[in-house]
């Protein structure tokens, strides 16, 4: 998946699950604001935070 296209699933997954970016976040343990910006593709996540992302979102693997 090109980035802009793992970008917009995560967000269209985000809003299919009525999910916050604080909710997010804290199912990661991590802090919003680094969340937020590793999901619209302004830096990059850790490959074990990346797998639980793609899990909690449901999406596909070649978002990772």
């Amino acid at each position: 998946m090109k980035k802009e296209e793992v970008i917009e699933a995560v967000v269209l997954a985000k809003k299919a699950k009525s999910l916050s970016w604080e909710s997010i976040a804290e199912e990661l343990g991590m802090g919003t604001v680094w969340v937020t910006s590793a999901c619209l593709g302004m830096n990059s996540m850790p490959e074990e935070l990346a797998d639980k992302l793609c899990r909690l979102l449901e999406l596909p693997s070649e978002a990772k």
